[in-house]
């Protein structure tokens, strides 16, 4: 798969790559194995950028025993060359907090660092920051 072909992810600025859609279905979750596993075949460290993304709808169980299964398989190449993932807060107030409260949660299941920021700007530069330093940030950054 080549990726100008990727639907969940624009990986237009790769290393920088742009979680378009969340995965809400089996089918969904699928596509986002096939999408990770070809950004990992690349064998080039990367970061996912996810944008303010709206509250999920009703939990798709099948959905989640396959993503946790492949994780179980996978979170450790996931996390050779995923430098992390940077969570982007909408202006709702309480977002910035509930996913800074959910970025460890999502880091123990992913394997990678997770942090919440306010914005795309800051997003964009903590992704950035987290490609060219090489540090694996675990701490929340200050706004």
């Amino acid at each position: 798969m080549k990726l100008n072909e990727l639907v969940l992810f624009d990986a237009g600025e790769f290393p920088l790559v742009h979680v378009t859609s969340m995965p809400a279905c089996l089918e969904e979750v699928e596509r986002w194995i096939i999408e990770v596993e070809a950004l990992l075949l690349i064998k080039r460290e990367f970061v996912l950028v996810y944008p303010p993304l709206p509250p999920p709808e009703e939990e798709d169980l099948q959905a989640r025993k396959r993503l946790v299964l492949w994780l179980k398989v996978h979170r450790q190449w996931l996390a050779s060359l995923c430098r992390g993932m940077v969570l982007t807060a909408t202006e709702q107030p309480g977002n910035l907090a509930q996913l800074t409260g959910l970025a460890p949660v999502l880091a123990a299941v992913y394997g990678v660092p997770v942090q919440a920021v306010p914005g795309a700007a800051l997003a964009h530069n903590l992704a950035l920051s987290l490609l060219t330093t090489g540090h694996r940030a675990t701490t929340p950054i200050d706004t």
